[in-house]
């Protein structure tokens, strides 16, 4: 089994990543973010250089990519899912 760990998304938005990290979860991916410190400190001042990525395995890198494109294709602010705000 290969445990090479690599990204798979990037965002400057902790929310977003954490949706991303928690669908991937649902799905039986073990998803880590990485750069959430740094993004955090950097966010206030340069908030195009606070990147956060999320990790998977190697293994899962194909299928977390694309549940996280079918994510995004949803909507704009919504991994996983319809706008709470616009749904009806």
């Amino acid at each position: 089994m290969n445990d090479r760990i690599v990204s798979v998304a990037s965002t400057t938005n902790i929310v977003v990543a954490t949706m991303w990290r928690e669908l991937l979860t649902a799905e039986g991916i073990h998803a880590e973010l990485g750069g959430t410190n740094m993004a955090t400190s950097l966010y206030a001042m340069m908030p195009q250089l606070a990147a956060i990525d999320v990790f998977v395995r190697e293994a899962d890198a194909a299928r977390a990519r694309e549940l996280i494109d079918e994510a995004e294709s949803e909507g704009p602010d919504s991994p996983g899912g319809p706008d709470p705000q616009t749904a009806p």
